[in-house]
């Protein structure tokens, strides 16, 4: 897909140009929403970024990349028990555990500015 070279290259604003044509063709594709909402995340456009990893989440509502995507957004946007809330649920759906049950807890890091 054009998007995904433009992405892998950096170019976020034609990347999303292209995302959007993609989306015009297949309207319920919940993947390239997520490349949305992660094209406009690099570009620190938090709302369009959010506005579509929800819509890819309306979409499939157990999709972890989406949910993960989300929690990474709330924890920059400093909403920690968002973030929590979406990192549970997509560590569960990807790796059959909630985040905090492995050998750190990946909240705690980030609220420690660790990672």
């Amino acid at each position: 897909m054009a998007g995904d070279r433009y992405s892998e290259a950096e170019k976020w604003n034609v990347s999303i140009i292209y995302y959007k044509l993609a989306l015009y063709l297949s309207p319920f594709n919940f993947s390239i929403m997520l490349e949305l909402g992660n094209s406009f995340a690099e570009q620190e456009n938090f709302n369009q970024a959010q506005k579509y990893y929800q819509k890819s989440l309306k979409l499939n509502p157990n999709y972890p990349e989406a949910l993960i995507n989300l929690g990474h957004l709330y924890i920059d946007q400093g909403e920690w028990q968002q973030a929590d809330q979406f990192f549970n649920k997509g560590y569960r759906l990807k790796h059959g555990i909630p985040y905090n049950e492995g050998n750190y807890n990946l909240l705690d890091m980030y609220q420690l500015r660790i990672l």
